[in-house]
Formats: structure tokens, sequence, C-alpha cells
């Protein structure tokens, strides 16, 4: 189990907690490759797949305003693919300010 921090503005943005690597591995490259943007989500983050995700569900979270549910393209994020959105804050959006550690 590991956790991925999403900053934006130096601020928390989202905490992504990986539950189970075997299923969040194969939901995790299945929805990067689905998506329009993943390419380049997945160039940003030099080819780190975890890394594209959360990238992609920042710049979800920011211009939604809520978390993917029932969304094309997006499986549930409540842990039972191994992936578990833990908290999410709203801001208002400027890609530049995204950071993940």
């Amino acid at each position: 189990m590991h956790t991925h921090f999403i900053n934006y503005d130096g601020q928390p943005l989202a905490e992504v907690v990986i539950t189970d690597p075997s299923p969040a591995t194969l939901a995790i490259v299945e929805m990067v490759e689905f998506w329009s943007g993943g390419e380049w989500a997945l160039h940003r983050a030099a080819g780190d797949y975890e890394k594209a995700f959360c990238s992609v569900l920042a710049m979800f979270l920011l211009t939604q305003r809520r978390e993917p549910k029932d969304d094309e393209g997006w499986l549930p994020l409540d842990g039972t693919h191994g992936i578990q959105l833990q908290k999410y804050y709203h801001y208002d959006f400027d890609e530049d300010l995204i950071e993940i550690s």
C-alpha cells in the first residue's frame, strides 16, 4: 500500500491510496490509456502511470469540482479496484500549480 499526495499551488488537493497494487496497476493503465489526454499525462510523468493517473485526476477534480463518479473512462475510486480517493479539496484551476509526490 502506498499513498500519493496531490498538491495544487502548494496546498493539498487530494490524497490517493493504492490499497492493492495488482488490480490498481491494471485499472490505472486501463484508465490512462483510455483518456484522450492520457498519452500527454504519461509523457509529462516520464512514463510513470501512477503519476499520470494522479495528474489527470487532479485536472478532473479542478475542472469538474467533484469526484469522478459514473464518468466515462473512470473506474470507481472507492477501493474496489485497489485505488481509493481518500480526500479532496476544491480550488480554482491553474494546471501549472499541480504537484505530485
